[in-house]
């Protein structure tokens, strides 16, 4: 995969440059690593960020980095370049290596000169312990397509630690429903409360953070042969939804609808969040019908197959009164329970 990554950066670069290929850049004062704000102590269900630096550069281009990290205490969770806009690969993972593509694109487009960041890292704390994040390789591409390999000694270590006391939101009262798996959610890193202290549970999910909490949760691994996502309405996706959304696509998870759009920004309904779910978990659907609820003859057919699955497997409930709603808006505290469960259902 390392290759083919290398060889789609090099054609963009070369199809992007209309001027003959100038003599190679002087590289040798190149260099790059892994740095964070002073981490000593991260604490489980906290979120940590490094920056892949880069210094001496000269007239950078594109690049793909290589990057360790422990797993027995962190979770990758995203990637993203700190470089202009430009196109990136969806991350590889796979078993504790990380690598990350991403290239400029345009003939009048500069390249990168001096010092800078060229990419942001993110990673979740899940287990206590002794936690490192090692930059091993950087592959730097130039604007006149040149390219320099620096084999990377730069890492940060820390220690991974229990947190100083539970994660609690204020508007989850004694009692209520979802208070425990919300709670252990948020300590295993897979959803975040607001600034204000907040969950609210009762707000809207879209479709763009239904799958990106689907994917941070699961992990799946990005295949060889699929391509990038391509819906009409792609440039609504935000730039935090982007690569789930694709890793999403390439799972089989969704497909968006017959027009061809995505429409990340509207609620996901419970169907929807259901059929996705079960298809993520690949469960083999049963045509049974879940007639125990009243409202069954209104679940879409396209959903009847996964709904039926999701509740024969312990997955999905009704709302009270032995009524699904499946047409209703999926809120927070019901994606997030359902995210758990899927976690608990015998995912690698």
């Amino acid at each position: 995969m390392t290759s083919r990554i290398s060889r789609f950066i090099a054609i963009i670069i070369l199809l992007s440059v209309l001027l003959p290929p100038v003599a190679k850049a002087d590289a040798d004062r190149e260099t790059f690593v892994v740095r964070a704000d002073d981490i000593v102590v991260a604490a489980v269900g906290e979120e940590v960020t490094v920056e892949v630096y880069g210094q001496g550069m000269q007239d950078l281009f594109g690049y793909e980095i290589n990057v360790d990290y422990s797993t027995a205490t962190l979770r990758f969770v995203s990637a993203a370049s700190a470089l202009d806009a430009g196109f990136a690969v969806s991350p590889i993972v796979k078993d504790g290596s990380l690598t990350y593509a991403y290239t400029k694109i345009g003939a009048t487009t500069p390249g990168t000169t001096g010092s800078a960041n060229i990419a942001i890292l993110k990673f979740a704390v899940i287990h206590e312990g002794e936690a490192f994040i090692a930059l091993k390789r950087v592959k730097a591409v130039h604007k006149n397509s040149s390219s320099l390999e620096f084999k990377g000694d730069s890492s940060i270590q820390f220690k991974a630690a229990a947190p100083a006391e539970p994660l609690h939101f204020s508007d989850l009262p004694e009692g209520y429903w979802a208070k425990s798996g919300i709670e252990k959610a948020a300590s295993l890193g897979l959803v975040n409360g607001y600034p204000d202290g907040t969950f609210r549970p009762y707000r809207n999910v879209t479709r763009a953070e239904f799958v990106t909490m689907l994917v941070r949760a699961l992990e799946p691994k990005a295949t060889q042969e699929a391509g990038a996502a391509v819906f009409v309405d792609a440039d609504d996706i935000g730039n935090w939804a982007r690569v789930p959304v694709e890793l999403a696509v390439q799972q089989g998870w969704v497909h968006g609808f017959e027009d061809g759009s995505f429409r990340p920004n509207r609620p996901i309904t419970r169907a929807e969040m259901v059929t996705i779910a079960v298809r993520a978990l690949k469960l083999p659907t049963t045509q049974q019908e879940a007639s125990q609820f009243k409202d069954w003859n209104e679940v879409p057919v396209w959903a009847q197959g996964a709904i039926s699955t999701a509740v024969e497997a312990g997955l999905f409930n009704g709302r009270g009164g032995n009524m699904l709603y499946p047409g209703a808006y999926t809120n927070r505290a019901e994606s997030t329970i359902l995210i758990l469960r899927l976690l608990g259902a015998g995912v690698e």
